[in-house]
């Protein structure tokens, strides 16, 4: 993954890590790991939908410009499994976020 490159686009869109951190439900410790390369793991494809959508870009786009590898569908099952509870926890969160505005 090229941390550079996601601390461009987040401080080109005027967006402190906090408030990407915020915005895809991760710690800003997270997004500070992932800029400066100290990160344990990438982004999962959940998270990465989230940033694109915040980037207002697509995943595609946003994957190949952070040099992370396209999502491929025979990952192993516990995978998919994460990043399927992963997408249910964030719309879950999505869903209370609008109903307190």
């Amino acid at each position: 993954m090229n941390g550079e490159r996601l601390k461009e686009i987040r401080e080109s869109n005027n967006i402190s890590r906090k408030q990407l951190a915020q915005k895809i439900y991760v710690t800003e410790s997270i997004v500070q790991s992932w800029e400066e390369g100290w990160y344990i793991e990438s982004p999962s494809s959940g998270e990465v939908e989230e940033m694109a959508e915040v980037f207002n870009m697509s995943e595609e786009i946003l994957r190949n410009i952070l040099d992370l590898p396209e999502e491929d569908d025979s990952d192993n099952n516990t995978t998919s499994f994460v990043d399927y509870i992963d997408a249910g926890v964030r719309a879950v969160k999505h869903i209370k976020k609008k109903k307190n505005k």
